[in-house]
């Protein structure tokens, strides 16, 4: 079995379909779109964020990947570790598209999704035990 992103549980009922229905809605994060997950692409570690733009349920964007890195179509893109939300290595697509934003100095990556969101059958729901831990320590750092 591979293991990939859904999404995240904002929030939970009795009935299947609904709670089916939240997680499709919650592709990008929350029920909504604009949510970001700390990525990495495979091949060389590059660190970026994938958001999801809620146009099209298979693929999202991959940002914050400067132009002289080396990105390739194909590359896998996983989660980087670097959250309390998604541990590392869970795989969340490949790159379907490289081009310039002509807006700043990075690429606007196009991810393919390795879910098919419109056909999820099952799902596990995982709890990082240390959030709490690592959300105090992280505040005290941000002020």
């Amino acid at each position: 079995r591979v293991y990939c992103i859904v999404g995240f549980v904002c929030n939970r009922d009795r009935c299947h379909r609904v709670g089916r229905r939240a997680l499709l809605i919650g592709v990008g994060g929350h029920a909504r779109r604009g949510a970001r997950i700390s990525a990495k692409v495979l091949r060389n570690g590059y660190i970026g964020t994938v958001i999801w733009d809620g146009k099209d349920y298979r693929f999202g964007k991959l940002l914050d990947i400067p132009y002289h890195l080396e990105i390739k179509v194909g590359d896998t893109v996983v989660t980087s570790g670097y959250s309390t939300v998604f541990p590392e290595n869970v795989q969340i697509g490949t790159v379907q598209g490289v081009k310039p934003n002509i807006n700043d100095n990075f690429y606007d990556l196009k991810v393919q999704f390795f879910t098919d969101f419109n056909r999820i059958s099952e799902v596990y729901v995982v709890k990082n035990n240390f959030k709490t831990e690592i959300d105090s320590l992280t505040s005290k750092y941000k002020k």
